[in-house]
Order: structure tokens, then C-alpha cells, then sequence
């Protein structure tokens, strides 16, 4: 038979033994490896995974030759052998090793065609971890979700071996509620793989969970050969993430109860009057973004500056008066002396000392308003004092010469 017509024969017969279905897994093959060697030789096949199928046909020309044929492993250990000028066969591989095909014919002028191939499973992917940057996801917020995706290591492991590949993988969200805008973008390619998904919640977002689905799809190509993967994290289950309430300032309070949504330095003012009853905890005046001072009245919408610190404010706040205090505050007219606050006849000098304080504790010098309302007097007159003590010393002395007079006189 001639030569041509007997390879062309047995390529047909080797390919529907090398087709090796699967119906779970992407199946990687090598394509007809042929090697035509002389009448007696060793190949390497390289290194083969364990559950890897090996399928191998050889012949002569001459069927009067026989061959034989082996499979072994790095240790020379023979797996499987066979005999007869043709013949074929599958080996599937026991253990990650390094395998070799040899042979000899029995004549030595006779040479022998060898073809073999292998079939691996691709495993799909087999470890992806996502998670949001923001957890929960704020209404009015960009969150990102991102998700790292690690290829499985006999895959790694082929790719060692063979040495290149090329293709591209890529992934995306998808959030039933269609007001939510996501947004894949790839990062990078290579051994794993990580993409960021934004994700904008607007702010009529209601609060809750939300249901999303992740999914990531590659395409790689091998040796030629190109392997599809899809992966989806939530299609066959429900998986949430979770919308909270805006906090635009990012203090850790919802703007809905926040009374200075915009100001991190503080959250809560009781008597509504727009100065905060305290500072958030581990902030300061210093940290406002707004210029905020606190409340030294945080129960009485009327006021609230008290420079001296003695429990009378300074002034009203805008378009407030006495008559808006819910407390009975009254203004202090020293406002920067903590030893006084009340000036009935608005002369400067203080009626009396606020409760427990003293002259000693005046910080500017006060003394104490002898005539309260009168704004014309604050103390006595000296001078009128000394003319009737005068006037007195004169009567006294005059009824005393009278006196002295009449006896002298008798």
C-alpha cells in the first residue's frame, strides 16, 4: 500500500479515537502531534496533569514489522505498552509527572509514524472574592464594588508549561433595581484578574437590600486554541447589598436626624436655634467645615453666647428677644466680667454680685451701684456728708457755750 494513502488512513482512524467530549468542562487538546523518528526512539511528552488523556496511534510500512511501544513516566516506569506494526490507544495519566512515548521496530531498516495527542478539563473559575468599598452603600453615593478573580492552578500551571497565551477577561453587576446605574471597568489581565464596578445610588434610593447578580467571563487563548469560562454569583440565589441613609458629612449620623448634615464636627442641637449642643465625639471647634461655636443656652432657642461664662448671655440671637426665652434668661450687662450681669439703671455699675461672687472677682474693676436706679448716682456724696457733719460739730459746740453762758450769768 502506498505510504501517503496509509498516513492519510490512519490520521482519519487517530482522529475519532482523540475526540474526547465533555460535557461539564472546557476540554484543552494539543492537536495531532507526529513524529516520525527512525526505527527506534524516545519523545517527551513533558509534563502531564493527573487526569490528563493521552491518545497515541503508530504504524510502519510494512506489516511484517512489529513495534514496541511504550508510555513511561520520569522514573522509567511503564504505564502502558504495546506490540504489532499498528495499533492505538488512550492512557489517561495517574499522577503530575513527566512522561515519555518510546519505541524500536524489529527490523532495523524499518521506520515507525507516531501520533499522539492529550485532552485536558479546564477547570471553570474557581475563586472569586467581591466586596463593596462602601458596606453599607450611602443614598446619593458612589460605592465601588470590586471583585478579584484567581484562575485555578492546573490552569496556572499549563500556562507555565506552555508558556504564552493571550485573551481577555472582563466583568460586570447587575442590580435589579434599574434606577441604580452600575458601571464595569477592567483593571487589569494577567494570573488574577480585578475589576471595579461603580455603582451610583441615587439619593430617592429606598434603604435596604438590594439584590445584585456579579458575573465574569473570560476567553483565553492556548496554543492556538481558545477556552470560554462564564462565572455568575447570585443567578441561582438571592445575594443583597445594602442601601443606608445619606451622610453626606460623614460624621456616622444619617442627614435625616444630622442638624449639620454638611459639618462633620458636630450632629445635635437641641433648641433648634443653629448652634450645636456639643462636638461629635473626638472632634473640636477646630474641625467645623461651617464655623461652628457652641451652644451655651442648648435649651433655650433665645440665645446662646456667654463670653464670661457666668450664665447670662451676651446678646439674642437673630430676630430673637427676651420674650422668645424658654428659660428666663435675661441679658448680662457686663458681659465680660463674671462678677455681675445686672445694671438696672444702665449706669455702669452693677447692682449687686451674681450669686457666690465678690468684688475680688471682678476681671474690669466693677464696684457696686450704691443708688440702683438712679443713673445718676452710684454712690454717696462726700462732700454734702461733710458740711451736715460740719453743721452738726458747730450746733453741738454753740449749745455747749449757751450752756456755759446762763451759769455764769446767775
Amino acid at each position: 500500500m502506498n505510504k501517503t494513502v496509509l498516513v492519510l488512513c490512519l490520521l482519519i482512524f487517530c482522529a475519532s479515537l482523540l475526540a474526547f467530549p465533555s460535557e461539564a468542562a472546557t476540554v484543552e487538546t494539543s492537536g495531532f502531534i507526529v513524529v516520525s523518528a527512525g526505527s527506534s526512539g524516545t519523545v517527551s511528552m513533558g509534563t502531564l496533569l493527573a487526569g490528563d488523556v493521552i491518545s497515541y496511534c503508530y504504524t510502519t510500512d510494512d506489516s511484517g514489522d512489529s513495534v514496541s511501544f511504550s508510555i513511561r513516566d520520569s522514573s522509567g516506569n511503564i504505564h502502558q505498552s504495546k506490540s504489532g506494526y499498528r495499533n492505538s490507544g488512550t492512557f489517561t495519566v495517574p499522577t503530575t509527572d513527566t512522561y515519555s512515548l518510546r519505541w524500536y521496530c524489529s527490523n532495523w531498516w524499518m521506520d515507525a509514524d507516531i501520533w499522539y495527542d492529550y485532552s485536558r478539563e479546564i477547570s471553570p473559575i474557581l475563586n472569586v472574592q467581591h466586596s463593596f468599598s462602601k458596606n453599607p452603600c450611602p443614598q446619593g453615593e458612589t460605592s465601588i464594588l470590586t471583585s478579584v478573580i484567581s484562575n485555578p492552578n492546573d490552569f496556572q500551571i499549563r500556562l507555565n508549561e506552555i508558556g504564552y497565551w493571550s485573551g481577555y477577561m472582563s466583568s460586570g453587576v447587575y442590580i435589579t433595581d434599574s434606577n441604580i446605574d452600575s458601571t464595569p471597568q477592567v483593571l487589569s489581565t494577567g494570573g488574577s484578574f480585578t475589576s471595579l464596578i461603580t455603582i451610583n445610588i441615587p439619593v430617592d434610593t429606598p434603604m435596604g437590600n438590594h439584590k445584585y447578580v456579579l458575573w465574569v467571563e473570560y476567553s483565553i487563548q492556548i496554543n492556538s486554541v481558545w477556552y470560554d469560562e462564564e462565572w455568575c454569583y447570585g443567578c441561582e440565589e438571592n445575594v443583597f447589598f445594602y442601601v443606608s441613609e445619606r451622610d453626606r458629612d460623614g460624621d456616622g449620623v444619617p442627614d435625616s436626624i444630622d442638624k449639620f448634615p454638611d459639618d462633620p464636627a458636630a450632629s445635635l442641637d437641641t433648641d433648634g436655634d443653629g448652634y450645636p449642643d456639643e462636638w461629635n465625639f473626638g472632634k473640636t471647634q477646630a474641625d467645623s467645615t461651617t464655623g461652628l461655636r457652641l451652644d451655651a443656652f442648648p435649651n433655650d432657642p433665645a440665645a446662646s453666647l456667654d463670653t464670661d461664662g457666668d450664665g447670662y448671655p451676651d446678646e439674642w440671637n437673630t430676630g430673637k428677644t427676651q420674650a422668645d426665652s424658654t428659660t428666663g434668661l435675661r441679658l448680662d450687662a457686663f458681659p465680660n466680667d463674671p462678677a455681675a450681669s445686672l445694671d438696672t439703671d444702665g449706669d455702669g455699675y452693677p447692682d449687686e454680685w451674681n450669686t457666690g461672687k465678690t468684688q475680688a472677682d471682678s476681671t474690669t474693676g466693677l464696684r457696686l451701684d450704691a443708688f440702683p436706679n438712679d443713673p445718676t448716682r452710684w454712690e454717696e456724696d462726700n462732700t454734702i456728708c461733710l458740711f451736715s457733719n460740719i453743721a452738726t460739730i458747730i450746733g453741738i459746740f454753740s449749745i455747749g457755750i449757751l450752756i456755759i453762758w446762763k451759769k455764769k450769768t446767775r
